[in-house]
């Protein structure tokens, strides 16, 4: 998108813009979600500058509508919750739970014990978000990363045969990501954001997005340093 481009900032020139795609910054949307902290270290910036790029990339997207303004009134908060979506679960008496289903432009964490059926929800998620919207989906495409080695294309097939679509148009709207570790997971989700734009991406799905950070730090001792990866994660996200 043009009006996102590094570039389009107020003294961000070549040399800065090209330090920042070095570092995995593509455009404004991926800067924004970096605090200033963040930015210096893995771009070397002193923290003055990174402040300073950071704040200019809010105010552009405030500017743009992208983002909130630091005081709205709630008429202007009710006028942005009507355009929320909704993700039919599949399950009636789950969407009459949930007031129609998943919300758009959130996060839904899904938790049970071992076998309760998250796995499960989250391939049916990846068939019902594909149907279109009068039948309750958003008629998108679907990221799924796969930390655990859990997705099955079968069981999409079946569950997409059980709402009459086509299996294999299902399984071409899924984007499938396979994670080995806590840092490529986090890597995967930092390099999703211009897939998630060109791809028509309606939902991402994550499972799971703790398995990983649990088996790789164990102890108390490692305890705070796991919470900050993890904080991370979910702050992309």
């Amino acid at each position: 998108m043009e009006d996102l481009r590094l570039d389009s900032l107020p003294g961000v020139g070549p040399v800065t813009t090209k330090k920042l795609s070095d570092a995995g910054i593509h455009n404004i949307m991926d800067l924004i979600v970096r605090g200033p902290v963040e930015l210096a270290e893995i771009t070397g910036m002193d923290k003055d500058t990174a402040a300073n790029i950071v704040e200019k990339a809010r105010q552009c997207l405030v500017e743009g509508g992208m983002i909130s303004k630091d005081f709205v009134s709630a008429t202007e908060v009710y006028k942005r919750r009507q355009e929320i979506g909704k993700i039919t679960t599949g399950t009636e008496c789950l969407d009459l739970l949930l007031d129609g289903g998943l919300e758009t432009q959130g996060l839904t964490e899904v938790y049970g014990e071992f076998g309760s059926g998250k796995t499960q929800f989250c391939h049916t998620m990846c068939v019902t978000v594909q149907k279109p919207k009068e039948e309750g989906g958003l008629d998108g495409t679907v990221l799924y990363i796969d930390t655990e080695n859990t997705f099955r294309p079968e069981r999409i097939v079946s569950i997409a045969k059980a709402y009459g679509m086509d299996p294999e148009k299902a399984l071409d709207r899924i984007i499938v990501a396979r994670a080995y570790n806590s840092a490529h997971q986090t890597l995967i989700l930092e390099e999703a954001s211009q897939m998630i734009r060109e791809n028509n991406i309606k939902l991402l799905i994550v499972d799971s997005a703790v398995g990983l950070f649990r088996a790789e730090y164990l102890g108390r001792g490692t305890l705070s340093v796991r919470q900050q990866r993890l904080n991370k994660f979910v702050h992309l996200l």
